[in-house]
């Protein structure tokens, strides 16, 4: 995944469920370029990627993390890899 000199890479710490959390807005805009300056990288959800996952918008989190390979999906901020030199990095926390 290439970074761009004028991105920063963005970890997005609750996603929430898709077409309701606040979250999953943030990161429709950033995948679908309303964000020009944020690269998406890495999505951070404990809830549908642990005991959620079989609850309700547990399957349709899933779907959303199946339609992009391109970002990194994880259970916990401590999973997230440390950030390449030179490159920006952000958190969105969303909640």
């Amino acid at each position: 995944m290439s970074i761009a000199a004028d991105q920063a890479e963005v970890i997005l710490v609750g996603c929430g469920a898709p077409l309701r959390g606040m979250g999953w807005y943030h990161a429709v805009q950033m995948l679908g370029g309303e964000c020009p300056s944020a690269k998406l990288c890495h999505i951070v959800e404990p809830w549908f990627l642990g005991p959620g996952a079989a609850g309700p918008g547990g399957p349709e989190f899933a779907e959303f993390a199946k339609q992009h390979p391109d970002v990194q999906f994880h259970k916990s901020l401590a999973d997230v890899p440390p950030v390449a030199e030179g490159v920006k990095r952000l958190a969105l926390i969303s909640g």
